[in-house]
């Protein structure tokens, strides 16, 4: 009735019936035949026990190693190498400004054409200070055209120019990313070129005076006035406004920059080996780069362009990791599927299963091994199953080990892997800690389980053990007995 880490008996014996009758059917029923062979040492009557724990799905490899390490790939390439970011921005930053529309002639007769369009003019108390052609023009900040022209720049009826340039920023900075011709480095270096470029625009003359013929001739001094510095006002509001804004979208790819970094860092600690890809067979490290490109195609609008476009929207790096694995292991766990089948092929058509049974001859240091049952045992808030991915090596072989070796006979540990690949990687890390006999089955398709089995527990060492569990009373372990006629 005892429970190991959530798992009950009756559940051990049906995963064990489970495995028997699915894909590790041979494997046992090969191991059960050189138990029983006569000339084994294991052929003396005694208790037989078993556990049975899964190391994860048959995906394992994919989804908790390739996956990870090839969103860890893409996430790099999305931060970029700010090394070669200035190099790279010093090209995008002319291009982007005629995209945008911050040239100077475009602004000009954007804000003429709105003016005339608004027929906005100066009011009558301006109009009256230059009653004449031949009143000298005020250089003055604070004569009636200078104010009328501020007042008229931080009215908010030339926002949208400011507005546009901004939505068109963001749209050429997304479409960048998009199509991996920019990475985020190279867009914060761009936008803080395109500051130092914004503000030089200044000491551009946008006096709004290059209206030529009629129309100029037309125009009265007070008029022409009015537009020379009404052009010269906006111009200098917007793009003020559009220097914040800048500087406020340059911090939001910064922060997103942190935090894909702060992704990967978590990641890289969470896994042991630094590169998965580097020690994979050349048949599937060979696909790491077109998967780097298939899996930006998938996520980089949904995880990249639309977090910084939206305002509102809050990310953080463990969300934006376990939802780009998803979509990482979709594509990774189609390329080690055909690798395995080619290896089936190779191999003439049949699972490949290695059956090399080995049975030890004595349980090793049986004193530890019972303190290690014990306190097992005695393992508090043991009622929930435990996460199969959240099992190291060290637990699992802990938990399937039998409670009855404690009491002596021998022992076989079974690592059953789907692929060459778990195989070295899975054996590497249990003969780490485990120094007994080992047999591994490589059976294609199978889930990773490891399956622990004790056999030759002698009968007396057991009523000793239920003799010290009833507190020494004889008289209730001489009741029990066991029929003889049944082959168990």
């Amino acid at each position: 009735s005892n429970t190991r880490f959530g798992l009950s008996p009756v559940t051990t014996i049906a995963n064990y019936l489970w495995a028997d009758l699915g894909d590790c059917e041979e494997l046992l029923a090969e191991a059960r035949k050189c138990s029983d062979s006569k000339d084994s040492p294991s052929s003396k009557l005694g208790f037989r026990s078993v556990g049975i724990v899964r190391l994860g799905d048959c995906h394992r490899l994919e989804q908790g190693l390739l996956a990870p390490a090839l969103v860890q790939e893409m996430m790099k390439s999305w931060i970029g190498n700010p090394a070669e970011a200035s190099k790279k921005s010093s090209s995008i930053v002319n291009r982007l400004m005629r995209r945008i529309g911050l040239e100077p002639a475009t602004i000009i007769q954007q804000v003429q054409d709105f003016i005339r369009e608004k027929e906005i003019t100066t009011d009558s108390v301006v109009t009256r200070s230059y009653a004449t052609d031949d009143a000298p023009a005020s250089k003055s900040s604070e004569s009636p055209i200078q104010l009328r022209a501020e007042s008229l720049a931080n009215s908010g009826q030339f926002d949208w120019i400011c507005a546009g340039w901004i939505n068109n920023l963001y749209r050429e900075i997304s479409i960048g990313l998009a199509d991996r011709r920019v990475d985020l480095a190279t867009a914060i270096a761009t936008l803080r070129l395109l500051q130092q470029h914004a503000a030089q625009l200044n000491d551009f003359a946008f006096d709004g005076s290059d209206q030529s013929g009629d129309k100029q001739k037309r125009l009265s001094r007070s008029e022409r006035e009015f537009a020379r510095r009404s052009v010269s006002a906006i111009v200098a509001v917007q793009l003020e406004h559009f220097a914040s804004s800048v500087k406020f979208f340059e911090e939001r790819l910064d922060r997103f920059s942190m935090i894909l970094a702060i992704a990967i860092t978590e990641s890289s600690k969470a896994r042991r080996e630094e590169d998965p890809w580097s020690s994979m067979p050349p048949e599937i490290a060979s696909h790491l780069p077109e998967l780097k490109h298939r899996l930006h195609d998938l996520s980089v609008n949904a995880y990249l362009v639309r977090p910084l476009n939206d305002h509102g929207s809050n990310v953080d790096a463990q969300f934006l990791m376990s939802e780009i694995s998803r979509h990482a292991a979709d594509l990774v766990i189609p390329i080690v599927k055909q690798h395995n089948e080619l290896l089936v092929v190779k191999s003439g058509g049949t699972p490949k299963k290695t059956l090399e049974v080995s049975i030890s001859s004595k349980t090793p240091n049986d004193l530890a091994i019972r303190r290690a049952v014990d306190a097992t045992q005695s393992m508090p808030g043991a009622n929930a199953a435990p996460e199969e991915s959240s099992l190291t090596v060290e637990e699992a072989v802990e938990l399937a080990r039998p409670a009855m070796l404690s009491l002596g006979g021998l022992q076989r540990l079974i690592l059953v892997v789907s692929n060459e690949i778990e195989r070295g990687r899975m054996e590497a890390e249990l003969r780490a800690v485990f120094d007994g006999p080992l047999t591994v089955a490589v059976i294609p398709g199978s889930d990773p389980k490891l399956i622990h089995e004790a056999q030759q527990i002698e009968l007396k060492n057991v009523l000793s053990r239920l003799s010290a569990l009833n507190g020494g009373l004889e008289q209730i372990t001489a009741k029990l007995s066991s029929r003889t006629d049944v082959q168990w």
